[in-house]
C-alpha cells in the first residue's frame, strides 16, 4: 500500500477568531443564552457536516468535522491525499466566507489521524494483539478497541464491518480485510 501521498488527517477542530453571523451560513442553528442577562452566549450550527460553535464574548468560531466526510461523504472509505487537505481548506474558507488570514491563522485544537489498512486476516485477530498495549486505559467494544490517555486516544476497528452494518456495502470484497486506525489528539 502506498501511503507516501496519503494525508492521514481525519477529524480536525479549528478555532477561528473574528465576528461571525451563523444565520448567514448555517443550515441548522441553536442558541445558548445567559440565564441572567438573556444574551446569546453561544450559537451552534451545522453547514454540510461542519459543526459550528460561535462564542460571542470571545468572538471565536469553533469548526469541527471529519475532513474525509466533508470531502467524500458520510461513509466513505477513501483516504485523503495531501492535495485534498488544501481543497478542503479552500472549501471550508469559501463555505464560511473566511478570509485567507482567518483560515491560515486558525488554531488547530484537535487533530485525528487515521488510515484504512488492508490486512490478510480478520480484524479480530489484530484487535487481540493490540489489546495487549500496557500503558493506556483500554476500552473494548465488539468490533473495536480504544486506548485512552490524557491527551490522545487510539482507536482500531473493523471498517468493513462498520460499512456492512450501515448498509453502505452489501458484502465484503473478496477475502480482503480492512482495519481503520484512528489517533486522536486534543490540543486544547
Amino acid at each position: 500500500m502506498d501511503i507516501k501521498n496519503k494525508a492521514m488527517i481525519d477529524t480536525i477542530k479549528l478555532k477561528i477568531y473574528g465576528k461571525f453571523d451563523l444565520e448567514a451560513f448555517s443550515q441548522r442553528k441553536d442558541s445558548i443564552f445567559n440565564p441572567e442577562s438573556g444574551e446569546i452566549t453561544v450559537e451552534k450550527g451545522i453547514l454540510q457536516n461542519l459543526k459550528l460553535n460561535y462564542f460571542h464574548r470571545t468572538e471565536t468560531l469553533i469548526v469541527e468535522e471529519s475532513l474525509k466526510k466533508f470531502m467524500f461523504g458520510e461513509d466513505s472509505i477513501k483516504d485523503l491525499y495531501y492535495a485534498d487537505i488544501f481543497t478542503a481548506r479552500d472549501k471550508i474558507k469559501d463555505k464560511l466566507g473566511l478570509t485567507d488570514e482567518q483560515i491560515d491563522f486558525a488554531e488547530v485544537i484537535r487533530l485525528d489521524l487515521g488510515i484504512n489498512i488492508l490486512v490478510d486476516r480478520p480484524a479480530e485477530d489484530y484487535l487481540d494483539i493490540i489489546n495487549s498495549h500496557p500503558k493506556l486505559k483500554r476500552v473494548e467494544y465488539p468490533t473495536s478497541v480504544s486506548f485512552i490517555g490524557k491527551k490522545k486516544k487510539i482507536i482500531f476497528y473493523d471498517k468493513y464491518q462498520e460499512l456492512l452494518d450501515k448498509k453502505v456495502i452489501k458484502k465484503k470484497w473478496m477475502d480482503t480485510m480492512l482495519i481503520y486506525y484512528d489517533l486522536k489528539y486534543n490540543i486544547d
